[in-house]
């Protein structure tokens, strides 16, 4: 799978993922629990630089074009 998520788009992402993180354990539960899974769908897009939907949108957010 091609990187399609650029620097930017990846720092906002992980700064989210950690936003709702602290958010979880302030929460209760159901909300909790959507904000963890949030944070893991943020967190593993942000820092893998791939993100699906992005994919099957056809949408890039690197300057350069997707990488391999």
């Amino acid at each position: 799978m091609q990187q399609n998520v650029g620097a930017l788009d990846s720092t906002i992402r992980i700064g989210l993922a950690f936003g709702l993180m602290f958010a979880g354990f302030l929460l209760k539960p159901p909300a909790s629990y959507a904000a963890f899974v949030g944070f893991l769908l943020l967190a593993i897009s942000g820092f893998s630089g791939r993100c699906l939907l992005y994919t099957v949108l056809g949408v890039t957010t690197c300057p350069e074009g997707p990488k391999r």
